[in-house]
């Protein structure tokens, strides 16, 4: 049995909800706002064979949990995909049914669970993106930052909008 305090626990268990974000996950489980701070201490935790263990287990049983579910990985991927390129359906009070786009942020958002999904999104920031998206599609391959990548997401969303 594994004897991690309060903290760790709760470390454990947002960097396995979060998407595999680790200072994300030291901030919101010790509860400081201090990025740097969170950065380096998330660094020194991931590298504590007990909670990498305790990582392993808590994967392990969100994967088992999303089987039980029927949530396997390419429902979830079907999922990302309806958000980054489809619309969805709304009824408004009078019962009048519209499709309608995704909002950005969740478009964006969407991308980036699925980078991180497959691996493309790494914790310092930078992607290994490859869309196909023609021959005049933006080259994901040197976006350095997320800011990068959301401003890329904004436009191919503009732009599947337009055809």
């Amino acid at each position: 049995m594994l004897s991690l305090t309060e903290k760790q626990a709760a470390f454990v268990r947002e960097y396995a909800d979060n998407g595999f974000n680790q200072s994300q996950a030291y901030l919101k489980a010790y509860g400081t706002d201090k990025k740097t701070v969170a950065s380096t201490e998330a660094s020194k935790l991931m590298k504590d064979d007990k909670i990498l263990t305790a990582i392993e287990i808590e994967i392990g049983s969100n994967k088992r949990l999303s089987w039980e579910l029927g949530l396997d990985r390419r429902e979830v991927m079907k999922a990302l995909k309806k958000i980054i390129k489809g619309k969805k359906t709304i009824v408004d009070k009078d019962g009048d049914v519209f499709d309608v786009d995704y909002d950005e942020k969740s478009v964006i958002a969407a991308i980036n669970t699925l980078a991180k999904l497959t691996g493309d999104f790494r914790e310092d920031g930078s992607t290994n993106v490859n869309f196909n998206i023609g021959n005049n599609g933006p080259d994901l391959s040197k976006v350095k930052n997320p800011e990068e990548l959301k401003k890329i997401a904004a436009q191919l969303h503009s732009e599947m909008n337009k055809q």
